[in-house]
């Protein structure tokens, strides 16, 4: 999971230690120096890529067809 981070680019990578601290996306943008919409989105990025990196991004395989 660490390579997979590191992997991420310096702001997705940045936004994403600043939550997964516990921090807001308006607590991260102050801190980077950064619009709240530009935290909000490279969070968003930056989670979508670990889910793809992952295998996580496609359909929830633990339901049969029909049974959602």
């Amino acid at each position: 999971m660490i390579e997979l981070l590191l992997q991420l680019p310096a702001k997705q990578r940045a936004v994403m230690a600043w939550t997964l601290d516990g921090f807001t996306a308006q607590e991260c943008a102050v801190a980077m120096g950064i619009s709240p919409e530009a935290a909000r989105q490279n969070l968003s990025r930056a989670r979508a890529g670990l889910k793809a990196a992952l295998g996580l991004d496609g359909p929830d395989e633990r339901y049969e067809e029909g049974e959602r």
